[in-house]
């Protein structure tokens, strides 16, 4: 049997020793929280089967530290079954990688009892299946789980009016409130708070760009968005803060290409409200997904420069994979030395990124793609029109940062790889 002390196993959940002595000795329940990360932390989900009544459980002499410890430890029930009601969320049962991402963002929600998280990045980049591998492994913490999301059925659709998501969500939340629909919005939007103090649920809306569409800072910001448009934006954004802010014990977790600038001011490290940049995938995970469409000839050099190339961008990579099969046999070799790596499919998801762009933002963006490096604010500045004033650009990189298109440098600015690549690759094919 493999044994395995307490410090050790506090190293690996995140929880204290004391805790896990609690745990192990099944004296006394502990937070059902706590059970969550503690499976969490060996990729299980918590299911009913895997616990017993606390007044059922023998008790046994508290294991010291440094003591080793079987595994299987009884576990105390949880005090309710969780409704879950999970829209349009997919089906995750083949992923792969973002450990450390999951151990974070199950200590926020668990330990630090955030009460809004926003997860951004770029399109493809996976934080949809991140947010429902994280629902999936947090259920059981909650009474009420919903996951809906916010994307328009097709382009000629306009996003999920405001009211209706309301109606939603408090039909599931409490179906027994007697509200007839015909209430105003500032009454739904009290009941709702209302339930999430009652009972622990976990909302996930994902896709929340679409509501962002057009109304982002910079010279898109210039009164051309329709009223009802606008109206249904500062309801959403007034909603999320609502919630950022409140007194409850329900989290609200977001997934968005861009981040809600109204939002930003309320997040911090150390605040309930929090942001979660999701990046790519390293080169080994990206394997395991080659590996399930077919087989892939590749030195390690070759693997890293796909991946490297394409960012880490789970689906970008995954349609990159199918063309390396059908038309390369599967060699990557062959694949790279291709002209143009920027096929359709991929060059439709990132024209969709960038043509949200203003004009000003398209000319910063453009500056950064031809720096191999970060370079500072005053060369960067060397490289745009005059009329972008320093205060316009400041402004501009802030709104780049919060559509996941520049790096995590420590000071100066510089994109990330894959979104460089493509406004590298686009004035080759259109300038060169």
């Amino acid at each position: 049997m493999k044994t395995c002390t307490l410090e050790a196993l506090s190293e690996q959940t995140g929880l204290s020793t004391h805790t896990l002595s609690k745990v192990h000795a099944r004296r006394s329940g502990v937070d059902l929280r706590t059970l969550v990360r503690y499976f969490s932390a060996f990729g299980l989900p918590l299911e009913q089967g895997d616990y017993r009544s606390a007044e059922k459980v023998d008790t046994k002499d508290r294991p010291k530290p440094n003591t080793p410890l079987s595994e299987g430890p009884a576990l105390p029930s949880p005090t309710f079954t969780p409704a879950v009601s999970w829209g349009t969320a997919p089906d995750v049962a083949k992923f792969y990688g973002r450990v450390d991402e999951l151990a974070t963002l199950q200590a926020w929600i668990l330990e630090q009892r955030c009460r809004l998280i926003i997860l951004s990045g770029m399109g493809g980049i996976g934080k949809t299946w991140l947010s429902a591998k994280l629902t999936e492994q947090l259920q059981s913490a909650f009474k009420f789980v919903l996951w809906r999301s916010l994307r328009p059925i097709s382009k000629a659709h306009s996003p999920l009016p405001f009211d209706e998501l309301l109606d939603d969500l408090l039909r599931n939340l409490d179906p027994q409130s007697g509200l007839s629909g015909a209430e105003d919005i500032r009454t739904k939007i009290l009941w709702l708070i209302g339930c999430l103090q009652k009972t622990p649920c976990l909302i996930v809306l994902d896709n929340v760009e679409s509501i962002l569409k057009q109304a982002s800072s910079g010279d898109s910001a210039d009164g051309n968005i329709s009223i009802g448009y606008q109206a249904g934006y500062e309801a959403y954004c007034e909603l999320f803060r609502l919630i950022g802010q409140g007194r409850h014990q329900s989290c609200l977790m977001l997934t968005s290409r861009q981040v809600p600038q109204k939002l930003s001011p309320f997040s911090g490290e150390n605040r309930q409200v929090r942001l979660f940049s999701v990046g790519g995938l390293r080169t080994p995970d990206i394997q395991q997904i080659f590996a399930a469409k077919g087989c892939f000839q590749g030195n390690a050099d070759e693997w890293h420069h796909l991946v490297d190339y394409y960012g880490g961008n789970p689906f970008v990579l995954e349609t990159a994979a199918t063309t390396i099969q059908q038309f390369f046999g599967g060699s990557i070799p062959e694949f790279l030395t291709y002209k143009s790596l920027l096929l359709d499919d991929i060059r439709e998801l990132m024209d969709q990124q960038f043509g949200l762009l203003s004009e000003s933002e398209k000319a910063v963006v453009g500056a950064l793609a031809h720096q191999k490096m970060p370079c500072s604010l005053s060369t960067l500045r060397s490289h745009l029109p005059a009329s972008i004033t320093n205060t316009h650009m400041l402004g501009i990189l802030k709104s780049l940062k919060a559509r996941s298109l520049l790096a995590k440098a420590p000071t100066n600015p510089t994109m990330t790889s894959f979104p460089a690549n493509y406004v590298r690759d686009y004035i080759s094919q259109n300038f060169g």
